[in-house]
């Protein structure tokens, strides 16, 4: 194999991939851009040879357990739950099967396991909500989606061990949750990564289109409930609000029969509010392709760079995993690092001396002078967060000791009240005594 020239680069930031240098984890570089770095950031060349070094040392290899840990307890709890059977009324308590002997006695281990599987994962859960505060932990939508999921199968045995119908659909939502945070997975591989990012960006760029959405198909579902007000037919679907609500939206995906409109108590009205919502249709419709094609256009553009984002997300939530030890490994974190970039022009190769070639590029000096410039935003957001805090603890203080003043004046008001009631009584008492004695 042919020798290829290549130029040698350090990246001109110390403790860019390590952490000797930074107090808290937090407050590392790619920590650092994760949380408040604009997303351009990942698509330079330095940050992205950071994020590579990161994942081919230790990212991939516990992501990929991770995953593999995940997918083996989603498929048990799914196994499980498929395999119940409801109780009747002289057992209340559901079966597993049918089948007794050693397949009855697998199933209960099968569920003792997943319920063993659930608590590890549950208190993992809480130890991070413990570690990273509620608003840091809720700030990830991943988070909820596991929590939740987790919470309903420990609510699931109790509704198991009592019988209740409850079970079922806390079953299926349980079972929705968990294949549903399995897509978290799919954020670090390249082919999947940026798919699931135009899911979620087009998800969010839509929802105030969805918002209209509603209001058109609320108030159709209305105006035809009322016109099918004297019908009581279930198959007309406008029986209810909420049936006439979800036969407004099949008819928005074009899964409607005219001739239900034949059973109003108004036909010329029924055809009318047809024709209307038949047109918004069309123009709700392409607007929603629009609205798609664009997100997909601005995600596909910079894929590489929102591909290189999540890894540095899912690196940043593995790092947090990491014991002290660990982190004290110059090998997975050094202090420097050194890139090797095929040359653009070849050119004969020179014998050069034993060491590293540093060539500062303007990208080493514009990202050194980013992540300075977040430093000191941080740094600023800090401090003030700790002079309003101590605001509040000097205002809380002097509240207290006016309070503490004030509940001193009213005792004190209490019992020059008091002295004034026994002089009243001793005046009095006096006066009787007098009246008594000139008698």
């Amino acid at each position: 194999m042919a020798p290829v020239p290549v130029t040698s680069y350090t990246v001109n930031l110390k403790g860019i991939a390590g952490t000797s240098l930074w107090p808290y984890l937090s407050n590392s570089p790619l920590h650092t851009f994760v949380r408040t770095g604009p997303i351009e950031i990942f698509g330079t060349q330095a940050v992205r040879a950071l994020i590579i070094w990161k994942w081919e040392v230790y990212g991939m290899r516990a992501f990929v357990q991770e995953m593999f840990c995940y997918l083996v307890f989603m498929l048990l709890f799914t196994l499980t739950v498929l395999s119940l059977e409801p109780g009747d009324e002289a057992n209340p308590v559901p079966e597993f099967t049918s089948a007794t002997g050693l397949l009855g006695a697998g199933h209960i281990i099968l569920e003792v396991t997943v319920l063993f599987l659930n608590l590890l994962y549950l208190i993992g859960e809480l130890t991070q909500i413990r570690r990273d505060g509620l608003k840091q932990y809720f700030s990830s939508a991943w988070n909820f989606l596991g929590i939740s999921s987790e919470s309903l199968i420990m609510i699931l045995v109790p509704l198991r061990l009592i019988g209740s119908d409850t079970q079922w659909p806390v079953a299926s939502l349980a079972t929705q949750l968990l294949w549903f945070r399995s897509l978290y997975f799919a954020r670090g591989f390249r082919k999947t990564g940026p798919l699931l990012r135009m899911v979620f960006r087009i998800v969010d760029d839509i929802i105030f289109f969805m918002i209209l959405l509603f209001i058109v198909l609320t108030g159709y579902a209305i105006s035809m409930r009322l016109l099918f007000r004297t019908q009581t037919d279930p198959e007309e679907g406008y029986e209810t609000f909420w049936m006439s609500l979800l036969s407004s939206y099949r008819m928005f995906l074009s899964n409607f029969d005219i001739e239900v409109l034949w059973g109003a108590s108004s036909q010329g009205l029924a055809l009318f509010l047809f024709v209307c919502f038949s047109l918004l249709q069309v123009i709700f419709v392409n607007l929603l392709i629009a609205i798609m094609w664009d997100s997909y256009k601005r995600v596909q553009k910079r894929a590489e760079t929102e591909f290189r984002y999540e890894q540095a997300r899912i690196i940043v939530g593995v790092e947090r995993t990491l014991t002290a030890q660990e982190m004290s490994d110059p090998m997975k974190f050094p202090d420097y690092l050194h890139l090797l970039i095929p040359s653009r022009k070849a050119q004969p190769l020179q014998p050069q001396k034993t060491g590293i070639v540093t060539e500062s590029e303007d990208s080493n000096r514009s990202l050194y002078q980013i992540f300075r410039l977040i430093q000191r935003v941080d740094e600023r957001q800090q401090a003030a967060t700790a002079d309003l805090t101590k605001t509040i603890q000097a205002l809380e203080e002097r509240q207290n000791r006016l309070i503490h003043e004030l509940r001193n004046q009213h005792n004190s008001v209490q019992e020059v009240l008091a002295r004034v009631e026994e002089l009243d009584e001793g005046a009095e008492s006096d006066l009787q005594d007098g009246s008594a004695v000139s008698q």
